[in-house]
């Protein structure tokens, strides 16, 4: 303990016990029962750092560091600060910083100073600096005094605090007690809106707070308990919706009805009831004052009711280290997972490395065996055979192309042969050939009938005899009605415009059933071989002028084409003649069709 010859100057604090070792410090704490005391406290001097501070935290000696934020010296310059464990208080001196700890300061400080544990003795010589407020000097008398007064009122506090909990001032949920006497509450006097929130509020302001509320929700909570026949004196506490901050009320039922009362807090913080202090700080000491039968207070407070549960600092101490346990949980839980996550990732990146390199390998030993297919002789030989067969595949196509010009000029020579043939003996369908003639073996393959002759236009394109000039659908269909006799398969060629060169025609072609199937022929916009090719209705020919078409249509049979042509209608030549014609079948097409 320390030495009581000793003094320090008033910044160091009543509770400062200079170099007393840290052992003897921890045996001032524990005893009386210090270790129930949390916050109880003492500073000392510490010999790697400028002072300890020795508290009492979960009923263990808990020690912390008391550094400046700047300077080594003893001294307490006006520009330094305190730091507790690293942290900046902003205080000055021991006695700043122990007012400072009395309250909690969230994670950092999670406990409050309670009781000092008195060391050495405060020289009353000295006054206190401090950078925020100047105070003016004081003499030796007036300090000593001001130390003993502000003593005395906390002795009175703390008796008036141990006199509060003596009288139990608190509930026992169907009984409530107040000084001498107790009564049950009844009904909606334990159900009030502040008591169903489940809020909680200091120890301080007693169990019968109700915060914010107004007369109307007062009457109706006292009125149950005035029209049960309770006995004068029932009561609660709250805050008007008028006051201000520092202003309460009290609403007391007082001989059948119900009145209000305010409660101010005065400049030395005492609280007054109609401009009497009640002896203490808080509601509490309001409570306990109001009990009794005082000077102008003619009704003693019997029973409350109801209001906001109460709490202590130490439920703040234990829901704030809940609340802190709580986040530590979730961070290493966050933080596992994250492990988790990464091992997970890496175990992917992993396996896919190793994948990669397998398919890797495969692709190099592919490529090796593809290599020593290419290096053997005998595939080599194969290789060679397949060009050489597509040489041979080629030179016989281009053989083919020459022989089928061959044809082509043959078959010309062949139409103009019977074209003349033709002009000489209309009437004869075929010319016997002799067998000596060249172009005998071609004669004989050819159906004369609808191969006619053709000749020379002006502009070198051949005219054929079969070839109708361009006219509607309703005049072609006249001809060939006029002049098919009703024969399966006779047609009628026309172009499709004046315009047109030789490229684009219609066949309109007599079926069985009588009726007329028109036929559209194009030339292919892509060369075959030597030349483009004719189309019908979109359907390959194979060749290249109409007359061939003709001939090839006349010797097939598929799903696009289903009758084999036979014979064909002539066109007239004297072109007068055929005017006269055509104006005669195109009347006489459209009698019949307006008979059908």
């Amino acid at each position: 303990m320390a030495a009581a010859s000793l003094s320090v100057e008033a910044h160091m604090t009543p509770y400062y016990h200079g170099d007393t070792s840290k052992k003897a410090c921890e045996a001032l704490l524990l005893t009386n029962g210090g270790k129930n005391v949390t916050g109880k406290y003492l500073f000392r001097k510490s010999k790697i750092s400028e002072y300890v501070l020795s508290v009492i935290y979960k009923g263990k000696v808990t020690h912390h560091m008391i550094t400046k934020q700047k300077g080594s010296g003893a001294e307490l310059p006006s520009s330094d600060s305190w730091l507790i464990n690293g942290s900046d208080t902003g205080t000055h001196s021991l006695a700043e910083l122990a007012a400072y700890l009395s309250k909690t300061r969230g994670k950092k400080w999670p406990l409050a100073l309670t009781e000092g544990v008195p060391g050495l003795p405060v020289a009353p010589s000295a006054t206190v600096a401090t950078p925020a407020k100047k105070e003016p000097d004081v003499t030796a008398a007036a300090a000593a005094a001001e130390s003993a007064r502000l003593a005395q009122q906390q002795r009175e506090l703390d008796e008036d605090a141990a006199a509060a909990a003596a009288t139990s001032i608190a509930t026992n949920d169907a009984a409530v007690t107040v000084g001498h006497t107790s009564q049950p509450a009844t009904g909606a006097t334990g159900e009030s809106r502040a008591f169903l929130s489940g809020e909680r509020v200091m120890e301080e302001m007693t169990p019968y707070y109700h915060g914010d509320i107004g007369d109307e929700e007062v009457n109706e909570l006292l009125s149950v308990m005035r029209h049960g026949g309770a006995a004068t004196g029932n009561f609660l506490l709250g805050k008007p919706p008028d006051a201000d901050a520092s202003t309460y009320a009290v609403w007391v039922l007082s001989q059948g009805e119900i009145k209000r009362h305010p409660i101010t807090c005065g400049a030395d913080g005492l609280m007054r009831v109609g401009g009497r202090p009640v002896g203490g700080g808080t509601l509490v000491h309001v409570v306990q004052y109001l009990s009794a039968r005082q000077p102008g207070w003619a009704t003693p407070l019997t029973t409350g009711v109801l209001g906001y549960q109460t709490q202590t600092f130490e439920d703040l101490e234990a829901k704030e280290l809940a609340k802190v346990d709580a986040q530590h949980r979730e961070e290493e839980s966050k933080k596992w997972h994250e492990l988790q996550e990464r091992k997970k990732h890496h175990e992917h990146t992993r396996k896919r490395s190793i994948k990669l390199k397998e398919e890797s390998l495969e692709a190099h030993e592919r490529s090796l065996r593809v290599q020593e297919e290419l290096n053997n002789p005998e595939l080599e030989a194969i290789r060679a055979e397949s060009r050489a067969q597509i040489e041979a595949q080629k030179q016989a196509a281009a053989v083919a192309a020459q022989k089928q010009e061959v044809v082509h000029v043959q078959v010309s020579k062949h139409n103009r042969l019977l074209e003349a043939l033709e002009q000489v003996s209309p009437d004869i369908e075929s010319v016997p050939l002799d067998s000596d003639d060249e172009d005998s073996a071609l004669r004989d393959d050819v159906q004369q009938k609808w191969t006619p002759s053709k000749g020379k236009k002006s502009d070198g394109t051949p005219e054929y005899a079969f070839l109708h000039p361009p006219m509607s659908e309703l005049e072609a269909h006249g001809w060939l009605n006029e002049y098919g006799g009703g024969q399966c398969g006779a047609y009628l060629v026309r172009l499709q415009s004046s315009k047109s060169t030789g490229s684009a025609y219609f066949i309109d072609v007599l079926h069985e059933d009588g009726g007329i199937h028109t036929h559209q022929v194009t030339r292919s916009k892509v060369k075959k071989g030597l030349f483009r090719e004719l189309l019908v209705d979109g359907h390959s020919t194979a060749q290249p002028a109409i007359d061939l078409v003709l001939q090839y249509l006349g010797s097939i049979r598929a799903d696009w084409w289903m009758v084999p042509l036979a014979d064909y209608v002539r066109p007239l030549r004297e072109k007068k003649a055929a005017r006269q014609e055509s104006k005669r079948i195109v009347a006489a097409e459209r009698v019949r069709r307006k008979s059908k």
